[in-house]
């Protein structure tokens, strides 16, 4: 029997590490982060530690699961 959590889709490892590729345009460097739902907070912190590197897009990897 599936549970609910499992009838969820969910983005894989494969597709977290690999949707950088399409910001390459818009990001000078790739920030990853453990945290899902921060990538505001994580903006406003790289962006004023390097203020000169276009950032568009910060990817959350999630943290290890248990």
């Amino acid at each position: 029997m599936v549970d609910s959590e499992q009838s969820f889709p969910r983005k894989s490892p494969n597709y977290l590490y690999a949707q950088s590729v399409f910001f390459t345009q818009f990001n000078d460097i790739d920030f990853y982060i453990e945290d899902e739902h921060k990538e505001s907070l994580y903006f406003s912190i790289l962006s004023r530690l390097f203020p000169g590197v276009r950032i568009d897009r910060i990817f959350p990897l999630g943290g290890k699961r248990q």
